[in-house]
C-alpha cells in the first residue's frame, strides 16, 4: 500500500512539474519576443514573425497560449490583426490541406478577424487550384460560419474582399467584377 501511494505521489508531482515547465516555456517565449519586439518600429511585423516562427517550431496551440500572455505584457498586441494574420499563415503552412483545422482553432472574431485573413492568403498560397471566385467565397463564408454560426457573414465577406483586392492584383473593378456575382447575404 505505502508503495502505490509513493507511485501516485510522484505520478501528481510529473503532472505538475509538467504543467510548470509548460507555463514557464510560455512565459520564456513572452519575454524573448517582447524583448525583440516591443520597441522595434514595425512591431506588427516583428511579433507576427516571431509568432510564426513558433508555430512551425511548437505548434498552433502553443503560439496561441504565447499570444494570449503576449497580449498582457505588451498591450498593444491587442492589435493583432497582422499577428494572427502570419501565425494562421505559417499553421496552414504546416499542413495546407488542413486549412479548416486552423479555422477551427482559432477564435475566428479575435485580433479583428486576422486568422481568418492568414487561412485564406495561405490557402490561396499552397493550393494552385484554389481560386477566390463567386463559388469559392460562399463555400469558404458558408464553412467558417458553420463552425458556431458566430456571426461572420459580413466579416467574411469583408476578408474575402480584401484578399480578392489582393488576388487581382489591386484592381478594385475586377474584385467589385467577382463580388458582384457572389450570392445571397454574402452581399447585403
Amino acid at each position: 500500500l505505502f508503495a502505490l501511494v509513493m507511485i501516485d505521489i510522484a505520478l501528481v508531482s510529473d503532472i505538475f512539474k509538467n504543467l510548470s515547465t509548460k507555463e514557464d516555456s510560455v512565459e520564456n517565449e513572452v519575454v524573448a519576443a517582447t524583448n525583440i519586439c516591443r520597441n522595434h518600429q514595425n512591431w506588427r511585423n516583428c511579433y507576427g514573425n516571431q509568432l510564426s516562427t513558433l508555430t512551425r517550431k511548437d505548434g498552433l496551440e502553443f503560439s496561441l497560449k504565447v499570444l494570449g500572455e503576449l497580449k498582457r505584457a505588451d498591450k498593444k498586441t491587442n492589435d493583432c490583426h497582422i499577428i494572427a494574420h502570419k501565425l494562421a499563415g505559417e499553421a496552414v503552412a504546416k499542413q495546407p490541406s488542413n486549412w479548416q483545422g486552423v479555422i477551427n482553432s482559432v477564435d475566428i472574431n479575435s485580433c479583428n478577424y486576422g486568422f481568418v485573413h492568414g487561412v485564406i492568403e495561405s490557402r490561396s498560397r499552397f493550393d494552385p487550384g484554389f481560386l477566390l471566385n463567386e463559388q469559392t467565397i460562399v463555400q469558404m463564408c458558408n464553412a467558417i460560419a458553420n463552425e458556431g454560426d458566430r456571426g461572420v457573414d459580413q466579416s467574411c465577406a469583408h476578408i474575402m474582399g480584401h484578399v480578392l483586392l489582393a488576388e487581382e492584383n489591386g484592381s478594385i473593378q475586377g474584385a467589385v467584377d467577382v463580388c458582384n456575382k457572389v450570392s445571397g447575404e454574402l452581399r447585403t
